[in-house]
């Protein structure tokens, strides 16, 4: 029986950042229509972004916007009817967009986040307290994501979990290792350049 009560599989993270934006993406339980709402710094909102047709993997491009600017989102999950139990809502999040060129700017690095839970959520809680001290723009991946590249699940138990407090709030730049071998969700799941 298919899921029909819409709630988060994937919660939203941030990648494909360029200076006036970035891609919004996160995964629901049932094939909804998804929005992204922005705002500024003051709460003023900024625009709403929809991810189109009903599907459960949603990837929102976001794009006007200014360089080098924080901005909250939250994303809206809906199925068309509206009915009760048929959204979900992510909390208020926030991103900063890429500086302009030539600009200065500090990232985060790591790497071969592969074989573990027990490691990769506390590394990425603490790359958070080093995103907020430092201003971080960008977590650079360096591949070797998950172990075997084609199993849904280790994406699900070994990356996105552990990992959704940074990639919720500083966007994701991944590299492919071996171990993700050249796998079609690798491609799915991060909007980069020329991998689409």
């Amino acid at each position: 029986k298919a899921h029909t009560r819409v709630g988060f599989v994937k919660t939203p993270w941030l990648h494909g950042v360029h200076k006036n934006g970035l891609t919004v993406s996160w995964e629901t339980t049932a094939k909804t229509y998804g929005t992204v709402t922005v705002t500024d710094q003051s709460g003023a909102e900024v625009g709403e972004f929809k991810s189109g047709k009903p599907k459960v993997q949603h990837e929102v491009r976001l794009t006007g916007l200014s360089p080098n600017t924080r901005y909250f989102y939250k994303t809206h999950s809906y199925t068309p009817k509206g009915a009760r139990g048929t959204s979900v809502r992510s909390s208020a999040l926030s991103f900063v967009t890429a500086p302009v060129d030539g600009s200065p700017f500090s990232f985060l690095l790591y790497g071969d986040s592969r074989w573990g839970i027990k490691v990769h959520k506390p590394l990425a809680e603490m790359m958070v307290a080093d995103a907020d001290k430092y201003g971080a723009n960008l977590v650079i991946h360096t591949g070797d994501i998950v172990t075997e590249g084609h199993e849904w699940d280790l994406w699900q138990e070994r990356f996105f979990k552990p990992a959704s407090p940074l990639i919720s709030r500083v966007p994701i730049m991944p590299v492919p290792g071996n171990h993700e071998l050249n796998a079609q969700l690798y491609y799915d799941y991060f909007d980069l350049p020329n991998n689409e």
